[in-house]
């Protein structure tokens, strides 16, 4: 960059040695109006042209590694730093991420962490960080934007379609080409990267593209959020082009990227649930084309032709498999995300004051907000609600499908646990859990409980049902005296019953509904456990933390906190295991229970102990949190007394009470 601006004739001097090469620069924070490239992500998610010579993708991603490591020895030095993001760098390094050749797995591959490493170093140098935070900020709200609209047309576009309609579009390109060969030269004309050019898989395999870009920034956000948490604020605030909430730092407007980010993963979630429902349509429509193509080929054409109809068929099922890929790629990335973002509030209670504290509290209020309207949007699709869009449209009839609905009420429970409970601590997250109680989103979270029962419990009558046709079926041969065509593991000759109960789960309950049992029961499990509820010294604050926020406008209401929180986390507790004790009654009155995984039991067995103990007896931090608000109403009452013992000796003194209460059965 140095060279490019000096005059013609003119000579570069080197820096004479490395110190001499660092220069005085002030900490005062970069103008992101001042650099000199802006972020531009749109025009680099478009398809890709053809290069001459073809590029390998894994070679690109090693050169980004190369390149990341490169600037990332180059930062140290002050002169080089400024000079490079006075440069427009940090945008040309946010818009490697967007490179169309780059490989499909490169959101999650060695290489693009080499270049979020990079970029988190500029998060640590206060004249670096605002041009980082504003042009992240830019990018992540060009990516989102573009994901809600190609993933809401590739709703509607697979739901009007037949599932496997990705292969009918070979069989048609097939068909087009041996009509009239002559006019087309090749096969290869009615294709764009080896499948049939505009069709479904054409524009599932864009809308993925899109995913992965808008998912590699997101963890590149998320990355951010746990390394440098002052970022947060200019990170997540409202959507702005070039960084407009960087600069409103001091105030919070919900309706950002918390809501842009909640949104997309709503959708894609809707989309990941169509593709999964039609997976079977999906895989029989590609043995059908395959044969009957083959055939017709074989018969009709020379056999160089059938080894080219091979490939379009191998690429369509690879393109289908891609975006089945990045929709749950996308839904772990958003969990990160969430559970990061969380943590990160959380934590910042021992590094800062109360105000801001209470700042930070208000971007997971407004999450808490958008988790309680998914929730009710989950729960009410299960009961046939009709999904709406942003721009008050209704999808089409084929995203009303029953199956569609449970797919996307199994995988809530994922989301649920991952943004709830802290594996690794092993705690709850009641900040969470305060904001989604007043916005009624725990209640509805019980009802999506007692929703994956009955889901389960319908499932299990399917297999049911079918042993018992099959029995039927076999005692009717066998009464003829005939041998049984068949036999099975559910119905013998000695006519047992239909369903044998030995069988495995997976047997008889598919594969995700299982899934969604064992994470559903292991969340409804720690959430009734008053030693994770109350599992980290700031819990019993954070349970009765006061909201301060205004809902977004589309949450249908659930954002208006229906009561005030309570004073004493004990009435949180309280009120946590009433809400929920119905949903593990529910599960225990469940037909389908002997169906349900046994580590699924094991949690619903324990659960019922927990909500037995009751919240009579607490862990001491809860304790230590009343002691230490009743020591601050005597000094704001002017009512401490100046000869009390010391803080410590009345906790303690409250703790040895408490223990000698418990045990005298108090």
């Amino acid at each position: 960059a140095a060279r490019a601006e000096t005059p013609a004739g003119a000579a570069v001097a080197p820096a004479a040695t490395a110190a001499t090469a660092t220069t005085a620069t002030t900490d005062a924070p970069m103008d992101p109006s001042s650099v000199a490239v802006p972020v531009d992500m749109t025009s680099h998610m478009t398809r890709a042209a053809p290069t001459a010579p073809p590029v390998s993708a894994y070679f690109l991603a090693e050169a980004v590694a190369n390149v990341s490591r490169l600037i990332d020895s180059m930062l140290p030095t002050d002169e080089c730093a400024e000079t490079f993001v006075r440069r427009g760098g940090v945008a040309l390094l946010i818009r490697l991420h967007a490179m169309p050749l780059l490989p499909d797995s490169f959101s999650t591959s060695s290489a693009c962490h080499a270049l979020s490493v990079t970029l988190r170093s500029f998060a640590g140098r206060s004249p670096y960080s605002p041009i980082l935070v504003s042009q992240t900020q830019d990018a992540l709200t060009q990516c989102v934007r573009a994901a809600n609209d190609n993933v809401e047309r590739a709703i509607r576009l697979a739901a009007k379609s037949d599932p496997g309609q990705a292969f009918v579009d070979v069989a048609d390109v097939v068909a087009k080409f041996r009509e009239d060969p002559s006019s087309h030269g090749s096969l290869d004309a009615l294709l764009h990267k080896g499948v049939p050019k505009d069709g479904v898989a054409d524009a599932l395999r864009d809308v993925a593209r899109v995913l992965t870009v808008t998912q590699s920034v997101l963890n590149l956000t998320t990355s951010l959020l746990r390394s440098s948490p002052g970022t947060m604020p200019g990170l997540l605030n409202e959507l702005g082009d070039g960084g407009e909430g960087a600069a409103a730092v001091k105030e919070w407007k919900p309706g950002g990227l918390i809501d842009a980010v909640s949104y997309a993963h709503r959708n894609v979630e809707i989309l990941g649930g169509i593709l999964a429902e039609g997976a079977e349509a999906r895989d029989a429509a590609r043995q059908s084309v395959a044969e009957r193509t083959r055939e017709t080929v074989n018969a009709e054409t020379s056999a160089t032709e059938t080894d080219s109809v091979a490939p379009v068929v191998a690429a369509t099922a690879s393109a289908m498999r891609f975006i089945d890929q990045e929709c749950v790629r996308f839904r772990a990335s958003y969990n990160y995300f969430c559970s990061s973002l969380v943590k990160n509030v959380a934590n910042a209670r021992h590094r800062a004051s109360a105000e801001t504290v209470a700042f930070l509290r208000v971007p997971v209020a407004e999450l808490a907000a958008r988790l309680s309207a998914v929730v009710a949007d989950v729960v009410d699709g299960v009961g046939g609600a009709a999904v709406r869009f942003r721009d008050g449209s209704v999808a089409d009839a084929g995203v009303l499908s029953d199956g569609i609905a449970r797919r996307r009420l199994c995988g809530l429970f994922e989301t649920l646990h991952a943004i709830l409970i802290d594996e690794r601590r092993r705690c709850s997250q009641g900040l969470v859990l305060n904001y989604m109680d007043r916005c009624l989103g725990v209640e509805r979270a019980r009802e999506a409980f007692e929703a994956l029962w009955r889901v389960a419990e319908d499932e299990a009558g399917v297999f049911v049902e079918k042993a018992q046709k099959l029995d039927e079926r076999e005692s009717s041969v066998e009464a003829k005296g005939k041998a049984p065509r068949r036999q099975t593991n559910v119905a013998s000759s000695s006519r047992k019953p239909s369903v044998d109960l030995s069988m495995t789960t997976a047997k008889i309950l598919p594969a995700y509904v299982a899934a969604a049992l064992r994470s559903a029961t292991s969340l409804l499990l720690q959430l009734v456990d008053v030693d994770v509820l109350f599992g980290s010294s700031g819990s019993a604050a954070n349970v009765v933390a006061p909201a301060g926020f205004v809902p977004t406008k589309d949450a249908k209401g659930l954002g208006t906190p229906s009561y005030p929180p309570p004073s004493d986390p004990r009435v949180f507790a309280a009120r946590l295991h009433a809400n929920l004790a119905p949903a593990v009654l529910a599960a225990w009155r469940s037909k389908a229970l002997s169906f349900f995984p046994g580590e699924a039991a094991s949690h619903l067995m324990s659960a019922l102990v927990h909500l037995g103990k009751g919240t009579e007896k607490l862990p001491k931090s809860v304790a230590h949190h009343l002691e230490f608000k009743r020591l601050e109403r005597d000094r704001s009452a002017g009512r401490a007394s100046r000869g009390a013992r010391s803080v410590g000796e009345r906790l303690e003194a409250m703790i040895d009470r408490a223990d000698r209460e418990a045990r005298g059965g108090a």
